[in-house]
């Protein structure tokens, strides 16, 4: 495959191009201070309440009839079980502005809060979020969110696009009755420091959008586990920009938690394009050349995806000896 790769292991005392802020507290890189240098984290809350926070990657990255792959790895603990965190993508043309926080979790609206506080518009520009969600409200319909399940706690909830107060409708979560529920735990609010990397208590999730805009979420609980699908997802009825950025909100409210992650990897990758020759006499062999779109020859050890985006009918491949 060829495209655009952002990788940022966040584990430095810097993180070039990312723009971060909030209220009440500002994310922070924690090498050389609450962590030894260069072993760090990006902490988006602390533990306490009412955080809100955000940090994007301010830099577009195409998006168009491309593969979107995500990976980072994430901790949540010290607390009570607060709100969760949020990848989103956003339009690369909009001027980046956060959402509502507390169950909107920096994405959607937010509208008939109550309590005195204040309309809140959603995400500018905003395509897609999906929530590590802890506190379950992200997939709950309340506050003027558009669709849901009600609360649904310790899930991954997915929002769809959504302008101003308008959109950003509930799409999925873990436990919808589509897709399972998770079977372990996403958070460890009762643990006081950071959950041992190198044991069960590891967490990590890995996002992919295909060309014809299929969503699947995989997580991985325990260093030593693998990587289990947990969601599928239809996002054909959903426009994507052209271009995208990306990037990550947290929060807290009534409950706290810390909430922190680091090792992130965003690819948007051009497939190469396996036609078995449209142009007749096809063997099915991969190492023939003239089996594959001539546009999109992949090089010596370029890696495969495989999806039905341009093959409609069963085939028989042979890929060579080893």
């Amino acid at each position: 495959m060829s495209g655009q790769v952002v990788t940022e292991g966040f584990t430095g005392s810097t993180a070039p191009g990312w723009v971060m802020g909030g209220n009440g507290f500002t994310p922070t890189l924690t090498s050389g201070g609450i962590d030894p240098v260069n072993d760090g984290w990006l902490r988006l809350t602390d533990n306490a309440n009412n955080r809100a926070t955000y940090a994007y990657y301010d830099t577009a990255v195409s998006a168009a009839n491309r593969t979107i792959f995500t990976s980072f790895d994430f901790a949540h603990y010290n607390g009570s079980g607060a709100d969760g965190m949020t990848f989103f993508l956003f339009d690369g043309a909009a001027e980046f502005s956060v959402g509502a926080f507390g169950g909107s979790m920096g994405y959607a609206q937010k509208t008939l809060a109550g309590g005195g506080e204040v309309n809140k518009e959603g995400l500018a520009g905003g395509y897609l979020a999906i929530s590590m969600d802890n506190f379950g409200n992200f997939s709950n319909g309340t506050e003027g969110r558009v669709g849901g399940i009600g609360q649904n706690p310790n899930s991954i909830a997915v929002r769809g696009p959504g302008s101003g107060f308008d959109g950003y409708e509930f799409i999925a979560a873990t436990g919808d009755g589509l897709n399972p529920a998770l079977t372990q735990q996403l958070d460890f609010p009762g643990m006081t420091s950071r959950p041992d990397q190198n044991g069960v208590d590891y967490r990590h999730i890995e996002i992919l959008v295909t060309p014809t805009n299929q969503l699947s979420v995989w997580l991985q609980f325990g260093a030593a586990g693998s990587l289990q699908r947990v969601m599928d997802v239809d996002l054909s009825g959903y426009l994507r920009p052209e271009t995208l950025k990306f990037g990550f909100t947290s929060g807290t409210g009534g409950l706290n938690e810390i909430h922190e992650m680091r090792a992130l990897t965003v690819a948007t990758l051009v497939a190469n394009l396996w036609d078995n020759n449209g142009n007749g006499g096809a063997t099915g062999a991969w190492a023939t050349a003239d089996n594959w779109d001539p546009n999109f020859l992949p090089a010596l050890n370029a890696d495969i995806l495989f999806d039905n985006t341009h093959v409609g009918v069963a085939q028989t491949i042979d890929v060579g000896a080893g």
